[in-house]
C-alpha cells in the first residue's frame, strides 16, 4: 500500500530538508582559503651557478654557506609556513628571494609542509643575483589555468630586475582568482633616489590590473609581495592604487595591511624603524563578497612568533635574520610573512 505524505508530514519533511541543506552549506563554507606572502631572505643552494652572481652563497665563500646551514634554513622556513593561521600550510604562498626551482622543490619536501603537496609556479628571472619570485599552490584547492611573467628595466640604471609573476586559477572549482606576486626594486642608494624604479613597476602592475578589470569589472584580483615601499608611499597608494580606507572605492585595489601599518606594525625593521614592505591587496569584488571567494577588511595579519624574533641589547625586536653581512646568525628571515584568511561562500 502506498503511503502518501499528509500536509503535516510534508511540512516536517521540508523543514528537515532546509535544516540539512543549511548544515551542508555551513560545511561547504569551510575550510577558509588562506593566502600568504613571505620574503625568505636569500634562499640559495650551495652549488655555483655560472649564469648568476651567487658566489657569496657557497661553502668556500666568506659567508660559509654550507649544506648544514642550507638544510636548517629549509626546515625553519617550512616551520614558519606551517604556522601561518588558521593552522596548516596556506593554500597559496607567494615567495621571493629564491634562487631557483631546486630550492623550491626542497622546500616543498620539508616535513612540516610536505602534506600540502604544493604545486610550483616559477621561472628564472633576469635579476643579476638570480633571485626570483614564486608561488606555491595546493592543487586540490587551486587549479592553475595560466601563468605569465613581466618586468621592466630599472629606470635609474637600465639594468634588469625581478619579474612579476601572474597566475590565474580556479579556487575550489568555483571562483576565478587572478594573482600577482611581486618583489619590487630595492631602496638601495636611498628611498628617494630609488623611488622611480618602484613607481615604474607599480605602473606596470596597475596597467595589468586595469586591463583585467576593463574586460571583467567584477574579477577577483590578489596582489601580494615585497614592494619595498609602505602602504602610503606614492608607488602603492597612488600609482598602483591601493586604497588605505574603505571609502576610497575609486581606486582599483584595497590594501589589507594598511590598517596594521597605521597602528605602527611592520614586517621589516631597519635600524629600529619598522616598515610594512610586505603587503596583500585585493580588488573590491573580493572584499565582503556575497558569493564565491570573499575576504573581510580585517582578515589579514602578520606572523611573528617568539622563535622568529631577535631582540637586541636595547630591547628592540627584529625579524631574526639568517645573515648580517658575512656574520651568520641562523635566523629564519629578515622579513615577517603576511597572510589573509578568505572564505568560500556558496
Amino acid at each position: 500500500m502506498i503511503d502518501f505524505l499528509t500536509p503535516k508530514k510534508l511540512a516536517v519533511t521540508f523543514l528537515i530538508f532546509v535544516a540539512l541543506n543549511a548544515s551542508a552549506q555551513s560545511t561547504q563554507n569551510s575550510p577558509p582559503f588562506t593566502v600568504a606572502f613571505y620574503n625568505v631572505e636569500n634562499l640559495f643552494d650551495t652549488v655555483d651557478d655560472p649564469k648568476i652572481n651567487d658566489k657569496e652563497f657557497l661553502p668556500d665563500a666568506p659567508k660559509k654557506w654550507t649544506q648544514v646551514r642550507y638544510l636548517k634554513k629549509q626546515a625553519d622556513l617550512a616551520r614558519v609556513i606551517a604556522t601561518i593561521p588558521p593552522g596548516g600550510p596556506p593554500d597559496l604562498v607567494g615567495l621571493c628571494e629564491v634562487e631557483n626551482r631546486a630550492v623550491l622543490l626542497d622546500l616543498t619536501k620539508q616535513k612540516d609542509i610536505a602534506s600540502a603537496g604544493y604545486g610550483i609556479v616559477h621561472r628564472d628571472s633576469p635579476d643579476r643575483r638570480g633571485i626570483d619570485v614564486a608561488l606555491f599552490y595546493k592543487p586540490d584547492r587551486f587549479t592553475l589555468l595560466h601563468e605569465d611573467y613581466f618586468t621592466i628595466p630599472l629606470v635609474t640604471s637600465g639594468g634588469p630586475t625581478r619579474e612579476v609573476l601572474y597566475a590565474k586559477g580556479l579556487v575550489d572549482g568555483l571562483d576565478t582568482l587572478h594573482v600577482f606576486v611581486n618583489h619590487w626594486p630595492s631602496r638601495y642608494g636611498g628611498v628617494e633616489k630609488s623611488a622611480p624604479n618602484r613607481n615604474a613597476m607599480a605602473a606596470q602592475v596597475r596597467y595589468r590590473v586595469d586591463s583585467l578589470q576593463q574586460i571583467q569589472p567584477n574579477c577577483k584580483i590578489l596582489v601580494m609581495g615585497d614592494f619595498n615601499d609602505n602602504p602610503d608611499n606614492e608607488s602603492m597608494a597612488e600609482i598602483l592604487g591601493g586604497a588605505t580606507r574603505a571609502d576610497q572605492t575609486e581606486l582599483p585595489l584595497f590594501n589589507l595591511h594598511a590598517a596594521a601599518w597605521s597602528r605602527g606594525e611592520g614586517t621589516f625593521n631597519y635600524r629600529g624603524d619598522w616598515s610594512m614592505l610586505d603587503q596583500i591587496l585585493v580588488s573590491w569584488p573580493l572584499l565582503n563578497a556575497a558569493s564565491g571567494l570573499s575576504v573581510r577588511p580585517d582578515a589579514a595579519g602578520i606572523l611573528r612568533e617568539p622563535w622568529m624574533i631577535y631582540t637586541n641589547r636595547e630591547g628592540v625586536e627584529y625579524p631574526g635574520k639568517t645573515y648580517g653581512g658575512e656574520n651568520y646568525y641562523g635566523g629564519v628571515s629578515d622579513h615577517f610573512p603576511v597572510f589573509a584568511e578568505m572564505e568560500i561562500i556558496y
